[in-house]
């Protein structure tokens, strides 16, 4: 955690009252929660930038928020479920869903056979990725599929899904960097599955020219040699600059022999001699 991540008031808590709570965003965590209980404590914070605040008390102090920054996702409760700071939440009806809703927000759902739709991705060119979803079921409704995912440098994007067929749904989603992203998707604005979706690097990014000149003087400073690429083998797809050449260390075209040495009349001896000693100090004490 950096310093400038953590941000806390000068009063490190408020307690022993009674805060009531207001709700700032209902779409993800919240969605169909229109009003949490007071609460009787919790821990003062401020929102960092670009975080999301979801419910808060006075001046805007959290008390869930929410957070995605690129691959990256995080959310924070400051109070907590006890008879202590929060008795009204614990007996609170949703305080289940609501739980649930914290943890799915930071967890990946996996696979089930209880899931209705099977979610497949394919990368059909470098920077673009196909999301298809096909239902297990037949539909009785009309629902809207939409996939959410973020840039590097924290902005969402938002794309929606086109049905195709009877059964199925499509989206493309273009221009993508290299990396690993985190596709949220949602049915009717309800959170529904994560696919994490890695983009892998080009074939061109493996192409490279080593730099035998330096790589020589290396091997000739630390008392090894520069194997050419002939000699470990070259690549057929990307030819022979894809390989590095190699420095070896040690005695040239000598071939290294490895010996092992028994070591149990040392360990037969040595506890010999452990047990007169300890022989000794029992008699010389009693």
């Amino acid at each position: 955690m950096l310093k400038s991540d953590l941000r806390v008031k000068k009063e490190l808590s408020r307690e022993n009252g009674t805060f009531a709570v207001t709700v700032n965003d209902d779409r993800d965590i919240l969605k169909g929660i229109s009003a949490l209980p007071a609460v009787s404590g919790y821990n003062r914070t401020a929102l960092k930038d670009k975080g999301r605040l979801v419910a808060s008390f006075q001046k805007d102090e959290p008390l869930i928020a929410d957070w995605q920054y690129g691959r990256g996702r995080a959310v924070v409760f400051t109070s907590a479920f006890n008879n202590e700071w929060g008795k009204d939440l614990v007996d609170w009806s949703d305080s289940g869903r609501l739980l649930d809703r914290m943890l799915k927000w930071v967890t990946p759902v996996r696979a089930g056979s209880e899931r209705d739709f099977r979610i497949t991705s394919d990368l059909t060119q470098q920077d673009t990725l196909a999301l298809s979803l096909i239902s297990r079921h037949p539909l009785t409704e009309a629902p809207v599929f939409t996939a959410r995912y973020h840039l590097e440098e924290g902005e969402e994007q938002t794309v929606r899904f086109n049905q195709v067929a009877v059964d199925r749904y499509q989206a493309t989603i273009h221009n993508l960097q290299e990396g690993f992203y985190l596709i949220t998707l949602y049915k009717n604005d309800l959170l529904m599955d994560n696919v994490p979706v890695v983009i892998p690097y080009s074939k061109e990014w493996a192409r490279f020219t080593p730099d035998t000149v330096r790589l020589r003087q290396i091997a000739e400073t630390t008392g090894g040699m520069l194997l050419p690429p002939s000699a470990i083998g070259a690549d057929a797809d990307y030819g022979k600059t894809a390989v590095s050449p190699v420095l070896m260390r040690g005695n040239h075209g000598v071939e290294s022999i490895i010996t092992y040495h028994g070591i149990n009349a040392y360990l037969i001896i040595l506890a010999v001699l452990v047990f007169l000693i300890d022989l000794a100090i029992i008699r010389f004490l009693y």
